[in-house]
Parts: structure tokens; sequence; C-alpha cells
């Protein structure tokens, strides 16, 4: 009788479904965790990355409003926090601004063109893909393909007669890289004021990483005709005729930038 139970228990299938079970739910449990460690954290990632550009956007018109108040004379200083989130911080560029105004000449009752044109230089900040960079009163950004977009718009200002242009140069040649955060301070250097009177067109010509957005700017909010772009050369020119006796004010406005870290 013993011999027959032994036989039977060896023969039984309840064992063996037992472990397939065990086998079937862990084979289930590691496939799930595959799944996540495969899809679940770079999403995670990116999630973060997403979160991080955004929070240098903020920063960075946070930065643009502060330092406004310098370049038109409001405060003598001012300094702002960000953090850098493993990018690098600096302060550097070869941008420029070139301003033609052609004017009408009493005296010899011709037209003639008076020229201004200065460096304006940038502080940006560089994470992963993206550069996000404060120049001449507003910040823009620009991607690995050379696209770039206005995040905050600059103070230039135009009106029925008159337009004003600012021109913040920005000294100083720094970087800094890491994770913490960072101070960028702006000191106040010596602004002038330079006038085009009787204005009938003006150009405005720049060269700049964000020159294409500059472009999209003097096109859209000024109502300015982009007749030329170079790509080659990073450049933009665009010009506004039909004025009549338009006055044109140059606010030129150097400041000092440095970094504390």
């Amino acid at each position: 009788m013993n011999n027959m139970e032994d036989k039977s228990f060896i023969r039984s299938e309840k064992a063996v479904s037992e472990v397939l079970g065990f086998i079937t739910v862990l084979g289930i449990m590691l496939v799930a965790v595959s799944i996540i460690a495969v899809s679940g954290f770079p999403l995670i990632d990116d999630m973060k990355s997403t979160a991080h550009k955004e929070n240098i956007r903020q920063s960075f018109m946070v930065l643009d409003s502060s330092f406004d108040k310098v370049v038109f004379g409001k405060a003598p200083s001012q300094s702002v926090e960000m953090k850098l989130y493993d990018g690098i911080i600096s302060i550097r560029g070869n941008s420029y601004i070139n301003i033609s105004s052609q004017v009408w000449n009493e005296s010899n009752s011709s037209h003639e063109f008076q020229h201004f044109e200065r460096q304006m230089r940038k502080a940006d900040l560089e994470f992963m893909d993206l550069s996000i960079g404060y120049e001449n009163t507003g910040v823009w950004e620009k991607y690995e393909d050379g696209n770039s977009l206005m995040v905050s718009a600059p103070s230039f200002i135009i009106t029925e007669g008159s337009m004003m242009i600012p021109v913040a140069f920005i000294s100083g040649s720094e970087s800094l890289s890491g994770q913490g955060h960072v101070r960028v301070i702006s000191e106040k250097g010596n602004p002038s004021v330079h006038m085009h009177q009787n204005v009938s067109e003006v150009k405005i010509t720049i060269m700049s990483d964000y020159y294409k957005a500059w472009g999209r700017y003097l096109e859209d909010y000024l109502g300015m005709e982009v007749e030329e772009i170079d790509d080659l050369n990073k450049t933009v020119c665009a010009s506004l005729s039909g004025m009549k006796e338009m006055d044109v004010y140059i606010m030129y406005s150097p400041s000092k930038l440095s970094l504390e870290q």
C-alpha cells in the first residue's frame, strides 16, 4: 500500500505546477522591472531635464528684469542667483549692432547717413542641447541645430515720431560650471545718448548667435522689413522707411558683469 502511494506522489503534477507558477510570476516581475528600467528611467530623466530648462528660462527672465534697471540707470548694480544644473554659464561673445539712419541735411538740402556701431556681447548658460542668454535687454535661446527663439523681448520702443534703441554692452570674461548656485552681478558703466534727427529711413544690422530670433523680433514687433539674413556670418539686416522727420535715440549703456559661486 505504501509503495503505491509513493509511486502516486512521484507521478503527481502538483509540485511541478507550483514550481512553474513561481517561475512564471518571477519572469513577469523581471520583464516588468526591465520595461521600467528601459523606458521609465529615461522618461524620468527627460522630465527632469525639461524642468531644469524651464527653471533656467525663468532665472534669465528675472535676470533680464533686474539688469535692465542697470542699463536704463535705475540702479547702480544688481545681482541675480541661479542654479547651474551641471551647465556652464559664461560672459562672452562678439555680437554687435549697427544702426544706419538716413537724415535730411537742411544746410545742403540733401540726404546723408549717420552711423552708430557697438559691440553687445552676452551672458549665457549652456545646458544639454540648449543655450539661453541675456543680450541687449532681451533673453534668447538657441538649439544645437542653430535655430533660435526669443524668450523675453528687448526694450526697443517705436512711436509715430520717435524710436529708442538700447545698446547694452557687456564687459567681462568669466565662466563657471557645476551643479550648485551662481550669482551674476551687473555694475553700471557710463551711459550716453546718441540722437539722429529728421530720419526718413533706419537700418539695423545685428550679428549674434541669436540672429534668426532677432530678425523675427525686428519684423514682427517693430514692423521692419528684413532685407538680408546671412547664415554664414550670423547677421540679420532690417530696415524701416517712409518715416517723416523721425528722431532716433540710441541709448548706449555699458555694464560690467561678473560671476560668484
